[in-house]
């Protein structure tokens, strides 16, 4: 290779850099392109100096524990040390060294709470990249707390900050697709995160592109920085109404006015989207992205988009939306609450069918499909809120008057309302109508997983919708676990949070939160939390 370099050189012909991969984040790509830049100039010595800002394989991480408690240290170190097994069990190239002083490549920081966010929501990390040579590549602080009310950390939530902070060191944008090693959320709840393939093979090229800037920087080789350039027309699209089943295509231009490859990915956030179109497109031309929305199984006000990844340090990362209003050929519409409450008499509600004018379709008899009732049809005319949010309209509808009849079973129930059709596209109707008795736990009993000896929270929801009750104690069996109970505000529901204190011995979690309650039919409610200590 470094042949074939050196003699394009001596005819006057300066190659072309490296591109980067498809999937990484302007900071990266910035950084690469600074390297790139110098060795076009033959700034030998400001490429090296430049090249300190690309992020490193040997990378040195200063962690430090100064805002964290002694009784929740062990906690974030489990959490990291999790997420850098999944490093090593896919990139042995990648060896972190970890100070507690002193310069670094990438930097964690710990507070209690950060201020919100744009959105109005309490910060969970905040982070701030460098591509000046010295600086810190990144420097990640994380909050302990996050939510509102403020609760602690799970040992999840620690995991995926530290993954999303070493992979957005690493170069990997950000991803709004859920699990992924490169999406992070403010909000509470989000289970462990890991790598996808598309990540994986991301990082890998990111990797191997950092070797050969490495080798171009010390062999002083010459190259004309890469410098693909994405562009799109039109930015956005509103498409005419359809009908459901309708088949809806569209182009979207896509033109590469750079000098070097163009690699891009056009993933839709949602199955309603989809598109076909060729990664890789060549210095200078364009070609046609062919979209297509399904009709059939998405209908309503559709308010979607493509997520565009490219190789362009300008922009390499950019959403694309897409609109379209489809009439589904059938509304099923039940005002009211979504979960309804079932008494010793069981429970009535109504649910309204609304029939396209444009559809062409029968109906069978309807039957419920879970639980034990019965259903009553009429013809009907009056207003219904069709769309959530939207004013009501006054339409004819075919009104079934369902019956459930009382169940022992305890907990949250469903019963589902099924009409048959002699439509291909909708060959039958569901409708699932949610019921419950009393005051229920969500989940019914807690399973926290294998926890550290360190501090470490879990919750759950005690609710009952529409019907406000009062919490008047909440306690455990256990020295080592305490919980406590905050209201939302209407008072129909409450978050129970269960915190550990680190100090049990290791071994089975057997514990259960006893809950004191206003109502006299429910005064006490049990919930056994299980898990193990390691």
């Amino acid at each position: 290779m470094m042949l074939a370099l050196l003699c394009a050189f001596v005819m006057g012909q300066v190659p072309l850099g490296p591109t980067t991969p498809v999937g990484t984040n302007r900071s990266f790509q910035e950084a690469v392109l600074a390297v790139q830049d110098h060795l076009e100039k033959g700034n030998f010595d400001a490429a090296k100096r430049a090249l300190t800002a690309v992020p490193q394989p040997e990378m040195t991480i200063l962690w430090d524990t100064k805002g964290i408690p002694e009784s929740l240290r062990e906690t974030v170190r489990e959490a990291r040390d999790v997420a850098l097994g999944q490093w090593k069990q896919y990139y042995s190239s990648v060896k972190p060294k970890f100070v507690e002083s002193g310069k670094a490549d990438l930097v964690f920081r710990f507070t209690d709470t950060l201020p919100d966010t744009e959105e109005g929501f309490p910060g969970a990390a905040a982070h701030v990249f460098s591509t000046a040579p010295g600086e810190p590549r990144l420097e990640a602080t994380i909050a302990l707390y996050r939510g509102r009310p403020k609760q602690l950390n799970t040992s999840s939530e620690f995991h995926n900050e530290v993954m999303f902070a070493l992979v957005s060191y690493i170069g990997l944008e950000r991803t709004p697709f859920t699990g992924s090693a490169a999406f992070r959320t403010d909000q509470v709840g989000a289970g462990r995160t890991q790598f996808s393939p598309f990540e994986l093979g991301t990082v890998k090229r990111s990797l191997e592109l950092v070797e050969k800037l490495q080798e171009l920087v010390a062999t002083k080789t010459r190259v004309e920085a890469a410098r693909p350039r994405l562009q799109i027309e039109p930015l956005s699209l509103k498409l005419p109404d359809a009908n459901q089943a309708d088949p809806i295509k569209f182009t979207i231009q896509v033109t590469n006015s750079g000098n070097a490859p163009l690699s891009y990915r056009f993933q839709p956030d949602c199955g309603c989207l989809s598109a076909n179109y060729s990664p890789v497109l060549e210095a200078g031309q364009t070609a046609m992205v062919t979209g297509f929305v399904d009709t059939v199984n998405f209908v309503g006000k559709l308010r979607h988009k493509f997520y565009v990844f490219a190789n362009d340090a300008e922009i390499p990362y950019r959403e694309f939306p897409v609109a379209i209003d489809v009439e589904p050929m059938v509304r099923m519409v039940r005002p009211g609450l979504n979960v309804l409450q079932l008494t010793d008499s069981g429970v009535s509600t109504d649910v309204f069918l609304v029939v396209s004018p444009s559809a062409k379709i029968e109906l069978g008899e309807a039957r419920i499909e879970g639980l034990t009732g019965e259903v009553e049809t009429s013809d009907w005319q009056g207003e219904l809120e069709l769309v959530p949010g939207e004013p009501k309209k006054n339409v004819k509808a075919i009104r079934y008057r369902v019956k459930l009849a009382p169940s022992p079973l305890p907990g949250r129930l469903q019963a589902t309302l099924s009409v048959p059709t002699n439509s291909p596209v909708i060959p039958l109707i569901r409708h699932n109508i949610f019921v419950q008795r009393g005051i229920v736990a969500q989940p019914e009993s807690l399973y926290v997983g294998e926890i550290p000896q360190a501090r470490t929270a879990a919750s759950f929801l005690l609710t009952r919708p529409g019907v406000p009750f009062k919490v008047l104690g909440v306690t455990t069996n256990s020295p080592f676990f305490t919980a406590k109970a905050t209201p939302n505000a209407d008072g129909s529901e409450y978050r129970i949070t269960v915190e550990f204190d680190g100090k049990g011995d290791p071994g089975t979690i057997d514990v259960t939160v006893t809950i004191r309650t206003d109502d006299p039919k429910q005064p006490t409610i049990l919930v056994p939390v299980r898990g193990i200590v390691r």
